[in-house]
């Protein structure tokens, strides 16, 4: 019986830890359960935050006056936001990224002058708006439609740049200023910092092989100053980009002599003394303003003119207009004219320098474009692709994989537009040969086709410091290190993989823009021309804006009557689970870095995409090219 009662009590006590142990997991699993739900309306609040309210949640739905905030970035593209980026931003207490997309704006200025219910627009132009020439025109042109139809528009900024008064040279008679701020404009100069004295003084080699005698980005490594034909070159760029932009403001803005505002010429010195140093002052009597006043003011005359209501915020006590911001006019407002059609045209952007691979979804690299092209080239409906460029140009082998699967989509009997926005030179160039047509903004910056490599070593500095390298190795063995010079067949080699790459340019875009090589190569060299000096020699077919190169892929692909704009995203993956989610939710509240660190290892890994050749991974080059 002492036994039994031994093993009785032996017994109770493994039911005692059991059930200590089942408690304790009970209540781990209920304490992530909680944190996952709470982060799961934190989720929640931050897309509402970014945009994704409901109509119900609106304010001032009735409002006869649109407003925008421009107080960041314009961006061509749509935003891409994944909940992974969410979840970043809500474990380090970020406030979600605020985006400026052009197109939303374009869709709510283009419906609300078609709403008898909206009188007006309001713009605020914030420390941080900033925009880019072609933007501002694009913009423009829809208020100048807006206006047209008998509406207003009102814009307001402390001080406007040469960029931010483009748009508001398309308002009529209600453009203000603060007192204080005034227009601030500058010319276009096109400059560089040289460091190859520096370079030297460091005892820094830097090897910098190129084909086409204008390429300048690498004079600053091994040049003091800039070479007299690519100032030259440059002058003509800024000249013609000036030149447009005086006649842009004077056909806006008849009145106002924006040749004399220009910053630091003698002709705005000389106003700036009859106006004792009030710029501000100067501006509103040369007409570039119409009115000086301080924003709350400025919000004074906007209600009075149109009848609206000026509240204090019992939140905040700021005051605001009674307003309906353009973001919500959007999601309560519906087209009344949707387009729905089988016929689709495709838009594809990419901006920035072009790479292989990238941390985020909006860059310019061949793993975000890539997939999109394909989806386009796997979804019939998809009868023509614009592809709206913005960049400087980049990686010759990233560039080279988007233009064949560019091309991919052309030789499957569809029609491709490459519209030119701020800039689309060499790599952008590039991709462009793959096109049927190019529409490039007159003020857009093109060219630059020609090819450069770049490399450094510290030889010298080394030897200085007295470290050497010294060995020996069989034939073949000679390796490339930043402590030894340049080996003289490595640059040989080097500059013959360079100009067999820029003949390889030359032949594409002169099968592209039916010419010769030979008639191609003086318009090379690594020369860049603004829009309207491509399209003198031949290479752009028109000057316009994105709806131009929409119209021209709708007109190759004799689709004119009917068809619907569809704007791609990346595509974005997210595989966080829900426990996941808790779990790196409870871990930050004791250590954030570790939360952050299991977070990424939950993110889809990039893949590194390797061009092809007869189905076999193409040899990468033993040199980093750029095509830029």
């Amino acid at each position: 019986m002492g036994f039994l009662k031994f093993l009785d009590q032996a017994g109770a006590v493994c039911t005692y830890i059991r059930n200590f142990f089942f408690n304790i997991l009970f209540f781990i699993f209920l304490f992530l359960g909680v944190i996952s739900f709470f982060c799961f309306l934190g989720i929640l609040t931050l897309m509402a935050d970014n945009g994704h309210t409901s109509a119900s949640n609106v304010k001032n739905p009735k409002s006869p006056v649109l407003s925008v905030v421009i107080n960041s970035p314009v961006m061509d593209a749509p935003p891409v936001e994944s909940v992974s980026h969410f979840l970043l931003n809500a474990l380090k207490n970020n406030s979600p990224r605020e985006y400026f997309y052009l197109q939303d704006f374009r869709k709510a200025i283009a419906r609300a002058a078609d709403d008898k219910k909206i009188k007006a627009v309001v713009i605020r132009l914030g420390d941080e708006a900033s925009l880019r020439l072609d933007q501002a025109k694009v913009m423009g042109s829809d208020l100048k439609k807006f206006q047209e139809k008998g509406k207003k528009v009102y814009i307001y900024s402390e001080a406007y740049d040469r960029n931010t008064y483009a748009l508001a040279s398309y308002v009529k008679e209600n453009v203000y200023a603060h007192p204080l701020g005034g227009i601030f404009l500058m010319g276009y100069q096109l400059k560089s910092l040289y460091f190859k004295e520096l370079l030297d003084n460091a005892m820094i080699t830097v090897f910098t092989p190129k084909a086409g005698a204008y390429k300048s980005a690498i004079e600053p490594f091994n040049q003091n100053e800039m070479s007299p034909h690519v100032k030259a070159e440059y002058q003509g760029i800024a000249d013609d980009l000036w030149d447009q932009y005086k006649k842009l403001i004077s056909e806006n803005r008849p009145g106002a002599a924006i040749q004399n505002f220009v910053f630091g010429s003698q002709n705005y010195l000389e106003i700036m003394k009859k106006s004792q140093g009030d710029s501000a002052m100067a501006a509103a009597s040369g007409h570039l303003v119409d009115k000086l006043t301080d924003y709350d003011t400025f919000m004074e005359d906007v209600a009075k003119a149109e009848s609206i209501s000026l509240k204090t915020d019992k939140e905040s006590y700021r005051r605001r207009l009674e307003t309906l911001t353009f973001r919500d006019y959007l999601r309560i407002s519906s087209d009344s004219n949707p387009q729905k059609s089988k016929n689709k045209i495709a838009v594809i952007f990419g901006s920035g320098e072009i790479t292989s691979t990238s941390e985020y979804y909006w860059d310019f690299t061949s793993e975000n474009l890539v997939p999109q092209i394909n989806k386009a080239i796997e979804d019939s409906s998809v009868k023509a692709l614009v592809l709206y460029l913005d960049t400087p140009g980049g990686d010759v082998f990233a560039s080279d994989l988007i233009r064949s699967r560019v091309e991919a989509f052309r030789k499957s009997g569809r029609k491709v537009v490459i519209y030119m926005s701020g800039m689309t030179a060499s790599g952008g160039y590039m991709i462009s040969t793959a096109s049927d047509y190019i529409v490039a903004e007159p003020t857009a910056i093109t060219g630059s086709i020609g090819v450069f490599a770049m490399a450094g070593n510290f030889s010298k500095l080394a030897n200085f410091a007295g470290v050497h390298v010294d060995g020996a190795g069989s034939e073949g063995s000679q390796s490339l290190s930043v402590l030894e010079p340049f080996p003289e067949t490595y640059k040989a080699m080097a500059q013959l993989e360079i100009d067999h790459t820029y003949e390889m340019f030359l032949k594409m875009v002169a099968g592209t823009r039916n010419m010769s090589v030979d008639k191609v190569r003086p318009l090379a060299e690594g020369r860049i021309y603004t829009g309207t000096q491509a399209i003198k020699i031949g290479l752009v077919d028109k000057l316009g804006g994105f709806d131009d190169a929409v119209a021209e892929a709708a007109k190759l692909a004799k689709i004119d009557n009917s068809y619907q704009v569809v704007f791609s995203k990346p595509i974005v993956s997210d595989d966080i689970s829900d426990l996941g989610i808790g779990i790196i939710k409870a871990v930050s509240l004791v250590n954030e870095p570790l939360a952050l660190k299991i977070l990424n290892s939950y993110l889809p890994a990039p893949k590194n995409l390797v061009p092809q050749e007869n189905g076999k991974p193409r040899t990468v080059s033993f040199i980093p090219f750029t095509v830029q």
